[in-house]
């Protein structure tokens, strides 16, 4: 919506370099405005399975207050993470979790979950910067 405010993109053709998986709002919303866009899926997203040792010694440390923060940087993250990790031992600790921005958010909350921070700039550093800022409040 920005784009489109400041600029005038009608009849405009946008190359969308992205995830294979990656949601469709940026392409709805420059459709919106009049554009024409052409997706081109540039990655995808393998998940890493872990062993069920490993999975059930990280959902140990999550119950006993070991891990004190889990950090989401996609909406990929959070699905593979909680396909490994139930999400009632995030719901039944103490754990903090932070996101990167608005569609893992999203993500989080659909697993039932709070955010503790989301990162105002969606980028790693100010996702740490969030943490920082909470942990000295």
């Amino acid at each position: 919506e920005q784009l489109a405010k400041e600029f005038d993109i009608k009849g405009k053709s946008f190359c969308l370099l992205r995830s294979a998986i990656a949601p469709n709002e940026l392409e709805t919303k420059l459709h919106e405005f009049g554009a024409h866009t052409e997706i081109v899926p540039v990655y995808t997203v393998n998940p890493k399975y872990h062993t069920s040792v490993y999975c059930e010694e990280i959902s140990n440390q999550i119950q006993n207050n070991q891990i004190h923060w889990l950090t989401f940087t996609s909406s990929s993250t959070v699905r593979y993470f909680f396909e490994q990790i139930p999400a009632e031992t995030v719901k039944n600790s103490k754990i903090k979790i932070a996101s990167i921005g608005p569609y893992t958010t999203k993500e989080i909350e659909q697993m039932g979950l709070s955010v503790t921070i989301e990162a105002r700039i969606h980028t790693t550093n100010y996702m740490v910067h969030a943490i920082r800022k909470h942990c000295n409040s």
